[in-house]
Parts: C-alpha cells; sequence; structure tokens
C-alpha cells in the first residue's frame, strides 16, 4: 500500500511540473508572437536554457523514474532511486534557499 501511494504521489508531482513547464512555454510563445520577435528559435532555444525549467525538467524524470523502480521492484526503493533522488532534492532545496537569501538582502 505505502509503495503504491508514493508511486501516485510521484506521478501527481512530476505530471502537475510537466504541466507548469506547458503553461509557462505557452505564455511565453504567446508573448514572442505578439511582439513580433524576428528570433524566434534563439528565444525557444533559450527557454529551455532557464536553470528553473532545466531543473523541473530534471524533477519530472526522477520522479518518473522513481515511480518506476517503485511499481517494478519487490523491495521497494533501491539504492539508486536513493542516490538520484537525493543530488535532485539538494539542489531543489538550496536554490530555494538561494532565492529567498538574495531577496533579503536587497
Amino acid at each position: 500500500m505505502g509503495n503504491k501511494l508514493f508511486m501516485a504521489a510521484r506521478l501527481v508531482v512530476a505530471a502537475a511540473i510537466v504541466a507548469a513547464v506547458v503553461v509557462q512555454l505557452r505564455r511565453s510563445l504567446a508573448t514572442w508572437q505578439e511582439q513580433a520577435v524576428p528570433e524566434f528559435s534563439v528565444l525557444a532555444v533559450n527557454f529551455f536554457s532557464f536553470f528553473t525549467i532545466q531543473s523541473n525538467i530534471a524533477s519530472v524524470v526522477v520522479l518518473a523514474a522513481g515511480a518506476w523502480i517503485l511499481l517494478t521492484s519487490r523491495h521497494g526503493r533501491c539504492r539508486f532511486a536513493v542516490a538520484i533522488e537525493a543530488p535532485r532534492t539538494t539542489l531543489s532545496v538550496g536554490v530555494m534557499a538561494a532565492a529567498v537569501w538574495c531577496e533579503r538582502i536587497q
């Protein structure tokens, strides 16, 4: 029961992240079209160059991989899952802490 709950939670969070990235991409595309930007392809590449977009895509991959591991593993989480989740979580928390710190010093 516990593994299925964690698997479902991972998939829900991954789906929410995908939805957020798609909404942001659609907003960016609409803005670029309104402004009649000539270098559309450059802006599209730049969109995916932002750290927040890259980290969100990495989070989706890690969450989906974790859900797959929980689905297919007889023993639940494995060391590989922990090894890929720990750096992603640490990175996300570190970036959020840095953003809050930067806002406070301004």
